[in-house]
């Protein structure tokens, strides 16, 4: 059943001028780690546990079903947040909520919100100059502190899934 979701999520986070040869982008690398050093540090991400495990293990799987993502040391992070969110940040770095597990109905609509960051990666949305939006995802980002100040904004708009 979750095979569905995937594919749906995956066909929707890429797009046709993903280079094959070249899923992360020159200095990508370099920033992602910066910035999930810093999330790390910030943020309250879930210590190795049942859920954090059990996310990994669903991205790796996800990971083996396509076999570009074989390209990609993905990197799964569970954050202690009630508001049902996903997002990236480039080289592999996926963060998933809390409140994303429980607004999923199931391991299918889990799987679709982890293939969906994952095709973020995918389409090359990390680089500086993609092809498929003239300046890559955060192209208007001029340093770190622009992240976090981006983040910050898009967390207060989230809606907050009570418990």
């Amino acid at each position: 059943m979750w095979g569905r979701w995937v594919i749906v999520a995956l066909f929707f986070g890429t797009d046709t001028a993903c280079a094959a040869e070249n899923v992360v982008c020159a200095n990508e690398k370099d920033r992602a780690v910066v910035i999930a050093a810093r999330i790390a540090d910030e943020w309250p991400l879930r210590d190795p546990d049942t859920l954090s495990e059990y996310t990994r293990k669903l991205g790796a799987h996800l990971a083996q079903a396509l076999k570009l993502a074989r390209q990609v040391d993905w990197r799964l992070h569970v954050v202690r947040d009630r508001s049902a969110n996903g997002f990236s940040v480039g080289a592999g770095y996926i963060y998933i909520t809390d409140g994303a597990l429980r607004f999923a109905r199931d391991e299918a609509e889990f799987a679709a919100i982890i293939a969906h960051e994952m095709g973020h990666q995918l389409a090359g949305h990390f680089c500086n100059e993609s092809p498929s939006d003239g300046g890559g995802m955060f192209a208007w980002i001029d340093g770190i502190d622009d992240f976090f100040l981006a983040a910050s904004l898009a967390q207060k708009d989230m809606c907050v899934i009570k418990a």
